[in-house]
């Protein structure tokens, strides 16, 4: 038993080195087109602008605080914002370490120790100056978070109340980074609410479930729409939103009126729709 404890403790310790030596080489890598973007509006924003008013950008805020966040703690340049990157992957390895053991995916426990170099690792190692530090690639951690929390509360039904606030907050941050995302995020909670019906019940979902997980995803909403009401953009906010889609992918500034639907189909929210609803269905 010592021997295993030692031995699962030195390949974390290697797992973690090699993902921490391979970012410390990426964090070499320029910022691409869009990561700059991010980076000066992250800069304009912690000087006093006003997103969607002073500075104008399609996305959602979600990609923006990141952004800031990291200027803020670490600093602006291109290989302190990769750098706090790294420290975001690795955070993700711990918590992937930690949460996967209890699922015994291997035979040998110091197995799901190397489980972060088959994710964080190959990202890495794929990753161009245009991938890195992208939100495509970010909001995984997110995700992956909602996945596990639901997956753990169904099985233990510990710490019910704050899991389901910790869901909900994730929630409305992976909206608020991305709305395209939300088919992905009805899936999940599909599935657990589906599997909650036919093992308990659907009073235990209005009773114990949504209260919680409803006030979490209002947590970081209600910021949001704080900033929205203080700065007066409310029109702002649902024109580009909903109103309004980019003309082109080459011309992403440029926005032609279109209307939920049309908004809708040339967007990827349709591609996610058609590829997630049909095994939904099933």
């Amino acid at each position: 038993m010592i021997t295993q404890h030692m031995t699962n403790r030195l390949v974390i310790f290697i797992t973690l080195s090699l993902i921490t030596t391979v970012g410390l080489l990426k964090s070499l890598t320029v910022l691409g087109g869009d990561q700059s973007l991010f980076v000066v509006i992250a800069q304009l924003l912690d000087a006093g602008k006003i997103l969607y008013k002073d500075l104008f950008d399609y996305k959602q805020p979600g990609i923006f605080m990141f952004y800031l966040v990291a200027g803020k703690m670490i600093g602006w340049s291109d290989i302190e914002i990769h750098l706090f990157e790294l420290g975001y992957w690795l955070l993700f390895s711990v918590i992937l370490i930690y949460s996967l053991k209890d699922y015994h995916f291997f035979r040998a426990n110091y197995f799901h120790a190397l489980l972060p170099l088959f994710i964080v690792g190959v990202y890495y190692c794929n990753a161009t100056f245009f991938h890195l530090t992208q939100l495509e690639a970010l909001i995984n951690f997110p995700l992956f978070l909602i996945v596990w929390l639901l997956d753990r509360v169904y099985k233990t039904e510990q710490h019910v109340f704050i899991t389901y606030l910790a869901i909900g907050f994730l929630i409305g941050i992976v909206i608020l980074s991305k709305l395209v995302f939300a088919p992905i995020i009805f899936s999940f909670l599909v599935i657990h609410f589906i599997f909650t019906i036919k093992y308990k019940s659907f009073i235990h979902i209005i009773k114990k479930q949504l209260p919680p997980m409803i006030v979490g995803f209002m947590l970081p909403l209600s910021v949001f729409i704080g900033y929205i009401v203080h700065y007066q953009i409310e029109h702002l906010v649902v024109d580009i939103f909903l109103r309004y889609r980019p003309a082109s992918l080459d011309s992403p500034i440029k926005l032609i009126p279109a209307g939920c639907i049309r908004r809708f189909r040339g967007s990827g929210k349709e591609w996610l729709c058609w590829r997630y609803l049909p095994p939904l269905a099933y």
